[in-house]
C-alpha cells in the first residue's frame, strides 16, 4: 500500500521535486506564466545571451509580483544556475528583463570558480558520496535543484557561492574567451589582485522520512572532513538537515552542524 504524503507544508527530501515552488504574491503570475511560457522563456534567454552572451536553458517559470522568475541552467562551464526577472504588465509580457544585481555575474564566477578548480572539485564530490554510502544521509535530486536553486553551481550535496568581485581578473578572461581553460583561469585567481574566499556548502539530509538532524552524525561527517586532503580551497559550512523540506521554498525545517561566520572550516 503506498505511503499517504503528509499534507504539512514539508515533503521528504527524496520526494521533492520542486514542482510547488512559489514566492509571495505570485498565483497570477505563475498562470501567465503557463500560458505565456515560450514568450517569456525567449526573453529571458535573450537578456543572458545578449548582456553576458551566455548560453542557458529555462528550467522553471515562478510567478512574482507583477513578474515572472525565470530559472536558469547554464549549458557552459560546470553547470551553474540563475535567474532573471521578466516584467508582466496587464496580462502581457512587456519585453523588459531584470535581474536581482550581481544575480548571473556572482553565478558565473562560481562556475568559473569550480572549473579552476575542477581536480579538487572531483575530489569533494567523491567525499560526499562516500558520506551517503557510510551515513543514513542523502542529497536533494537534481530535478528539484534545476527547479528551486538560482544563484550558482548547486549540487546534490552541496553548492558554491562566489561573488564576481572576488576575482574581476578571472572573470575578465572567461568573458573575453569562453573556452579558456581551467588551469588558465585558476592562473587568473591566484595572480588576481583580489583574494578569493568562496562559501561552499555541504548540505546532507537525514535519508529516514520525516526524521530530525542528529547532531553526533553532522560532527562524525566533520571530523571526516577535517581529516580528508584535497578539497578546493575556501570556506566550508557542514550541515546535516532534517529529512523534510519546506515544500514551497525548499528550505531544510531544521540543521545541525557548523555556524556560518562562528565555526565555519577554513581550507586553503
Amino acid at each position: 500500500m503506498p505511503e499517504k504524503k503528509v499534507h504539512s507544508g514539508y515533503t521528504p527530501v527524496q520526494d521533492y521535486d520542486g514542482k510547488e515552488f512559489a514566492l509571495p504574491n505570485g498565483s497570477e503570475m505563475s498562470q501567465l506564466a503557463k500560458t505565456h511560457k515560450e514568450e517569456v522563456s525567449e526573453a529571458a534567454l535573450n537578456y543572458v545571451k545578449n548582456t553576458y552572451h551566455i548560453k542557458a536553458k529555462v528550467t522553471n517559470l515562478v510567478g512574482a509580483r507583477d513578474a515572472v522568475v525565470a530559472h536558469l541552467k547554464s549549458d557552459e562551464l560546470p553547470t551553474y544556475y540563475t535567474s532573471v526577472i521578466v516584467d508582466v504588465a496587464d496580462a502581457k509580457v512587456t519585453g523588459n528583463v531584470s535581474e536581482v544585481e550581481g544575480t548571473v555575474e556572482s553565478s558565473i564566477m562560481s562556475g568559473i570558480y569550480v572549473k579552476a578548480y575542477e581536480k579538487e572539485f572531483e575530489n569533494l564530490e567523491a567525499f560526499c558520496e562516500k558520506m551517503a554510502k557510510e551515513y543514513p544521509v542523502i542529497g536533494m535530486r537534481n530535478d528539484a535543484i534545476e527547479r528551486v536553486h538560482d544563484l550558482g553551481v548547486v549540487r546534490p550535496y552541496y553548492y558554491v557561492s562566489v561573488l564576481k568581485e572576488a576575482s574581476l581578473d578571472a572573470y575578465n578572461a572567461y568573458k573575453k574567451n569562453h573556452d579558456i581553460t581551467s588551469k588558465q583561469l585558476r592562473t587568473a585567481i591566484k595572480e588576481g589582485s583580489s583574494e578569493i574566499d568562496p562559501s561552499i556548502v555541504l548540505t546532507f539530509y537525514m535519508k529516514e522520512k520525516h526524521r530530525d538532524p542528529d547532531g553526533k552524525l553532522a560532527n562524525q561527517i566533520i571530523e571526516r572532513f577535517k581529516t580528508t586532503k584535497g578539497f578546493p580551497p575556501g570556506m566550508y559550512t557542514i550541515l546535516v538537515n532534517s529529512n523534510e523540506v519546506l515544500t514551497r521554498t525548499g528550505n531544510d525545517k531544521s540543521s545541525k552542524g557548523t555556524t556560518p561566520s562562528k565555526d565555519e572550516i577554513h581550507v586553503n
